[in-house]
């Protein structure tokens, strides 16, 4: 949930998924996860994690997998217990797209009633500054981490 969009669909489809299996266990992450975890773990979400959130969400799925019930994890909250971000410096290996459908079967790229296919490439996260205004400042609190240049690089040449 790295944006209010995707946290208002995010929630939805968790809902949905609470529904109709109530015994699953959903894990939200992301910026505006972690901003709404008050209310996502209100019935919604079993774990939040924001910041740094590879980690957290490594050693929760492998504590679940491991058939711990409610296994408390630093920088994933839950509805027993609240936890801060992770802010660790994460080892960024260029993501794993081979298993993911084909970039043509994503959102397209709007130009002058023209479906153009566009990919994402992540380069940095967090932020330097510390504007009132921006969503960023609670989590990161002007830290500031760039993805690495050859990681960036096999990432977009893998999507092109």
């Amino acid at each position: 949930m790295p944006m209010h969009t995707a946290l208002r669909l995010g929630a939805e489809i968790a809902a949905r998924v609470r529904r109709r299996n109530p015994a699953a266990v959903i894990c939200c992450f992301g910026l505006y996860a972690w901003l709404n975890a008050e209310t996502l773990l209100d019935g919604t979400a079993d774990y939040v994690i924001g910041g740094e959130s590879e980690g957290p969400l490594l050693a929760l799925a492998e504590a679940l997998a491991a058939g711990e019930s409610e296994p408390v994890i630093a920088g994933a909250g839950s509805r027993a217990q609240r936890a801060a971000p992770s802010l660790a410096r994460t080892d960024f290996p260029a993501p794993a797209r081979d298993s993911l459908p084909e970039l043509r079967r994503y959102a397209h790229l709007m130009d002058g009633g023209r479906a153009v296919i566009a990919g994402y490439t992540e380069t940095t996260r967090g932020c330097h500054h510390t504007c009132l205004h921006c969503p960023v400042v609670p989590l990161y609190r002007g830290r500031f981490f760039a993805i690495p240049r050859a990681v960036v690089l096999a990432d977009i040449r893998q999507q092109v």
